[in-house]
């Protein structure tokens, strides 16, 4: 298994629990983003957008997450996905994007239309909320 080039070995291992090998704030989400690169390189071409559509997938991953466990009644913890690290310093996060879409389109929004948090706009929106302020709690946590 490698990731961005770099043989997961010994020393990289060694390297990292150590501290002189530089962490990630999410190595899963960075990996699996690495992974699927050439997967979607004909859909996005640009490093930018396809960085864009990824964090927009793992908003919503993680809001479909807050939905389910309210729906079965329990507490979940939602993601730790890069668009944490990637919105730090940005006044309109992702998450906050997606919400005001929400908000805007209503019924129409293109997720609900395909049947997702039951067709429903509040759930959306309060799953989408809980996203935002699972967000900002890891936000405060970084750096």
């Amino acid at each position: 298994m490698s990731d961005e080039g770099r043989e997961i070995d010994d020393t990289l291992i060694e390297g990292l629990v150590g501290g002189s090998v530089a962490t990630r704030y999410t190595p899963m989400s960075d990996h699996i983003h690495h992974l699927l690169r050439d997967l979607f390189s004909d859909d996005y071409p640009d490093e930018d957008d396809y960085a864009d559509a990824f964090d927009r997938a793992e908003v919503l991953l993680d809001a479909l997450a807050f939905d389910a466990s309210k729906q079965a009644n329990y507490s979940g913890h939602g993601g730790y996905g890069r668009y944490t690290w990637r919105y730090k310093h940005d006044d309109n996060p992702i998450e906050k994007r997606i919400l005001a879409e929400l908000e805007r389109d209503q019924q129409g929004w293109p997720p609900l239309l395909d049947g997702l948090f039951g067709s429903s706009v509040g759930r959306a929106a309060a799953a989408l909320a809980r996203v935002s302020e699972s967000a900002a709690q890891h936000r405060q946590h970084q750096w």
